[in-house]
This record gives C-alpha cells, structure tokens and sequence, in this order.
C-alpha cells in the first residue's frame, strides 16, 4: 500500500527504480491512520511522509503488486533503518478489506514534526492526482495543521438508530447532525438485528441515518465495543468498521458503518424492503416522531421555509394534517430530512427509544 512518493512513477524512475516493479491493482484506504511529516531525509532536503495510527481517519493510496520487494526495501532504507515494513488491512471502494503491506518510519527515526522541502510534497501531490486521489491531506499535514482525512460521522442502520434500543449509546456523545440517509447494499437479519453487505452504485439502497459527532474517537471507541470490531484485520471481529458514501438528499458524505464479516453474514436473511424499521414495523411511527419533532413549536415557519425552498416541487401540497403529510413526504422521499432540517434549524432531534419524540 503506497501512500507517498511511491505514487509518483517519474520519481520513482528518476531515483533509479524500475517502475514496473509496481503494478496497479485498485486504489484504498488505511483506516484509522493519518499521515505526517516525521523524518529528515538529506536526499529529500526536509521531512518525508510517514503514516501514523490515528482513530477516525483514512489515507488514500494505491494497492500495488510488487515484483521486486528487495528493490523497493532498498529505496525505502529498511537496511539503514530509515522505513521499516508493517502489515496493514486497507478498504477498497467496494468496502471489502485487503490484508496488504506498507512502509512507516522507524520508531528511532520519528520526530513530531519535520518541515518538508515544496518539491517533495509536489511529487507527493502530482503522484496522488496520477491516481485521481485527494491532495489536502497531504498539503495541510505539511504545515502540520489537522488535515482533512478526519470522518466524523457514522451510518447506522439497525438498532443504534433513532427509536431502537440501543439509541442511547449514540445520544450519550451529543451528536451535532442524525438526520435519515441512505446507503447502496443489502440488508439481511441475524437474529434480533440486521447487517449490511455493501454493494455497488445503481443496487438497491439501505434506509438508514447520517450521524456527526464532535469527539468521534469516543463515539467510535463505544461504538467498536458494541459492534464486536476488535481491529482491522482480528479474526475474531463480529463486525468489521468501514467507509462508505451516504446519501444524505441531493448531497453524499463519507461515513463510518459496521459490516457483518462473512463470516457472521453466512447465517443471514434477507430483509426485501432494506429497511429495518420496516422490518419491524415502526417505519411509520418513527417518520411521524421525527415530523412532529420538526414541527413542534414552530409549525408555521417550517412550512414557510420548505415552500419558500421549493422542497417538495409541484408533487405535493401541504394540507390535512401537516404532522402526517411530512412524515409522509419523509417516507415516500419526496422531502428528505436534511430539507427538513434545513427548514427547522434543528439537526438533531431526538426520539427515545419507544419512537416517540424525546426533548
């Protein structure tokens, strides 16, 4: 898993190595890892890039074959003790997890920060463009600022939603957005709660919710311990800890999510709505709680800003009872909630977990 220069194949060349001892297979993911500017290097005139266990975060690289590892041992420094190899467990797009290999400095040689020279974090960045990967990881760990790689929301879709049982574990760390969302896969049940096999766009998509968190070590570190995830890459997982995207209306955003291993999937059923509160038959109530929580208050201004938006276009108007006209435009999704929260200021509102509004 190459995460720097190792990118760039003209300065892998210009070094003297053969490029084609690197051959691409996907690009990927280090979760819970961030990188950073540790060593100097003569040779690179300042800091060189390292990567560092850091929860919530994610470096972008690519997954190579390689062909010749004494080469690439030789380039890196392993002999002189500059790089050292460890073993890593990365995330394809799909959100399956590889085991893989990758390069950090050497304990001996880490510093907390090192400056780096522009030219080498150019190479870094023209080599992660080659890959049509993200750069201000990169750019604002060179200033040693708190860079981008950070995900600090999380998708749930069983019982730590809003309404289920074990909503309290997820209310208990204050998240500052839970808003509906949805996410490409298959829901299936395992016993008295579901799990989710990620699939590819254009699949079917698994009803859901969108989660912030300010501290997301915390709320990961919980969250982990409920979800039976002991570690990338533990035999022993129940679930394993993934990215994925999450549609959340007209916007997507990346998210944490926990994924049945195969393992604990084999002895699943499928759920054919995709939707574990249909499953259960609270898809209704919840709707309704998340409505009148809206609402409440300020009905009036809330109906205003979604016409004044034109949330709900020319297909619906609001009549009746407005509480179940929303909750119904929210479960056909003709109004998403992010709309609705737009319209009500309100990002987080809380249902307990009998799905009735909760203050």
């Amino acid at each position: 898993f190459a995460y720097g220069s190792n990118l760039n194949m003209k300065d892998f060349a210009e070094k003297g190595y053969n490029p084609e001892t690197l051959k691409f297979v996907c690009t990927a993911k280090l979760l819970d890892h961030q990188v950073a500017f540790t060593r100097y290097s003569s040779g690179r005139n300042g800091g060189v890039m390292d990567v560092l266990k850091k929860c919530g975060h994610h470096v972008p690289g690519v997954l190579f074959e390689v062909s010749d590892w004494d080469a690439l041992d030789a380039k890196e420094g392993v002999a002189s003790g500059c790089y050292e190899q460890i073993d890593c467990t990365v995330t394809l797009a799909d959100g399956t997890l590889r085991d893989a290999v990758t390069y950090v400095v050497c304990e001996k040689q880490r510093e907390a920060f090192v400056k780096p020279n522009r030219k080498y974090v150019d190479v870094v960045c023209d080599g992660l463009k080659s890959f049509n990967l993200p750069t201000q990881h990169v750019v604002d760990a060179a200033k040693n600022e708190p860079d981008s790689s950070l995900c600090d929301a999380v998708f749930f879709y069983g019982t730590l939603m809003r309404g289920e049982q074990r909503v309290s574990a997820v209310q208990k760390h204050q998240p500052t957005c839970q808003i509906l969302a949805e996410c490409y896969g298959k829901l299936i049940e395992l016993n008295d709660y579901p799990g989710m096999v990620i699939s590819h766009p254009q699949g079917k998509l698994v009803n859901g919710e969108f989660v912030k968190f300010n501290d997301i070590e915390a709320a990961l570190k919980e969250l982990d311990r409920i979800e039976g995830f002991n570690g990338f890459g533990n035999k022993d997982n129940l679930f394993d800890r993934v990215l994925v995207e999450v549609g959340v209306g007209d916007k997507s955003r990346m998210a944490w999510t926990y994924v049945p291993t195969s393992q604990t999937a084999s002895s699943g059923k499928p759920i054919s709505s995709n939707c574990w509160r249909q499953n259960r038959g609270t898809w209704e109530s919840v709707t309704q709680a998340i409505a009148q929580a809206h609402l409440d208050g300020q009905a009036s201004s809330v109906l205003a800003n979604i016409r004044a938006q034109n949330f709900y276009g020319d297909t619906m108007k609001l009549e009746g009872d407005v509480v179940e006209c929303v909750a119904l435009a929210l479960r056909s999704g003709k109004l998403r909630e992010r709309e609705l929260a737009q319209a009500s200021g309100r990002w987080v509102v809380r249902i307990d977990g009998m799905g009735k509004p909760n203050p």
